[in-house]
């Protein structure tokens, strides 16, 4: 794997509610490396939304991150950037496209308008900063570009509105993109092509993407690596083809069971994994999956750290280590 654009170290993160503090995410160690796609997935609950927000500054004012923890990008550690930094990084250095394309857009506001304020950095004239958006609405595929950038998103299907937060996102060659989900609202042949899309902008515009998805036909498609989180813990880690083809830790082999892709033409239900997770203000003690796993044995009473379970695969489960 290539060196690290992005490096996440002890990261830990909890909400102050009334039942207590909810530990959203625990001990995540997380590498994305430069010019590589890197998917998570996970059942809803699992902390990706958490670890989106922590990377982007964007935390709920009732979050807390513990100290010990780091995300260090371009040589900063973003838990402790100021506001002057996150100026500097959001949008030219990490971009973001999120899941609903009907909300992302301005409605009352031309995406001329739009694409050309977010590049209010630059001091290049309106019209080049015109051109440079006509330019990258051409490259998502949106058609007679520069006649339609001057319409408003009520003019635009929800797949073709997502083809324009893409090209926002990337409008300022960002060395990070963070996708999030952002398939969801679309149909099975949108959800093709924007894939195809961010395949093709990843190679030309020479950066990372971070693809959260709940979608593993999405992942296998698109992504080099996956991390597989369960109730705030990364559980196992690997190239794509390591995971899907040989899943180390028994919720990864669960989650794979359950992909509806995987359901043979005309038979059979769609498998479930028996139990909930857990409740992130009571914890049980040792391996967080142990009360749902079907392979469990007295070790797993003890918590579990990431262990290394083949080259560029890592797993957090004593069984899968010793076991495979």
């Amino acid at each position: 794997m290539s060196a690290p654009i992005l490096q996440i170290r002890c990261l830990n993160v909890a909400y102050r509610s009334r039942r207590g503090r909810l530990r959203a995410l625990r001990d995540v160690h997380l590498d994305i490396p430069a010019n590589r796609i890197v998917g998570i997935v996970g059942e809803s609950g699992c902390g990706k939304s958490t670890l989106i927000s922590t990377i982007l500054g964007l935390l709920a004012p009732n979050a807390e991150v513990a100290s010990g923890g780091s995300i260090q990008f371009d040589g900063l550690d973003l838990l402790k950037a100021t506001v002057a930094d996150w100026t500097r990084i959001r949008g030219p250095r990490i971009a973001t496209v999120f899941q609903d394309p009907m909300t992302s857009l301005n409605p009352v506001m031309s995406i001329a308008t739009q694409m050309i304020d977010i590049q209010y950095r630059t001091s290049e004239p309106a019209a080049e900063k015109r051109r440079r958006a006509v330019e990258m609405l051409d490259r998502v595929g949106i058609p007679d570009a520069a006649v339609r950038i001057d319409e408003y998103a009520h003019r635009f299907s929800g797949g073709m509105r997502q083809r324009i937060a893409i090209a926002m996102a990337l409008l300022m060659r960002p060395s990070l993109l963070i996708a999030d989900e952002p398939t969801t609202a679309l149909d099975v042949t949108l959800e093709a092509q924007i894939v195809h899309l961010l395949k093709s902008l990843k190679r030309e515009l020479d950066g990372s993407i971070l693809f959260v998805s709940h979608n593993l036909g999405l992942i296998a498609e698109l992504c080099d690596e996956v991390v597989v989180m369960y109730a705030g813990e990364v559980v196992e880690h690997a190239t794509v083809r390591d995971l899907f083809h040989r899943p180390r830790h028994p919720y990864t082999r669960l989650l794979l069971a359950c992909d509806p892709a995987r359901v043979a033409e005309g038979g059979g239900p769609l498998q479930t994994i028996p139990g909930g997770l857990p409740d992130l203000a009571a914890l049980p003690q040792g391996c967080v999956f142990r009360s749902r796993c079907p392979d469990g044995i007295d070790a797993c009473q003890a918590q579990q750290p990431m262990r290394p379970a083949a080259a560029d695969h890592e797993v957090r489960c004593v069984r899968a280590v010793h076991h495979g």
